[in-house]
C-alpha cells in the first residue's frame, strides 16, 4: 500500500513539473522569440509566414485587422 502511495505521489510531481517546464519555456518563447517580436513590432504590414510541413502550408497574419489566412 504504500509503494501505490509513493508511485501516485512520484506522478502527481511529475506532471506538476512538466506543466511548470512547459509555462516557463513558454514564457520565454514569448518575450525572447524572434518571431513574438515581429509579430508585436510590425503592425503596419502583414506576415507572412510558410511552414515547411508534409503538406507545407502558408500563413498570412493582418495585424490591423487581426485576422490570419492559413
Amino acid at each position: 500500500m504504500e509503494r501505490d502511495s509513493f508511485k501516485t505521489q512520484l506522478k502527481l510531481h511529475l506532471v506538476i513539473y512538466l506543466a511548470l517546464a512547459v509555462l516557463i519555456y513558454g514564457v520565454f518563447a514569448y518575450f525572447f522569440s524572434p518571431q513574438a517580436k515581429l509579430i508585436n513590432t510590425r503592425q503596419d504590414k502583414a506576415i507572412n509566414i510558410l511552414a515547411l510541413t508534409n503538406p507545407p502550408f502558408f500563413i498570412s497574419y493582418n495585424p490591423q485587422g487581426k485576422k490570419a489566412l492559413v
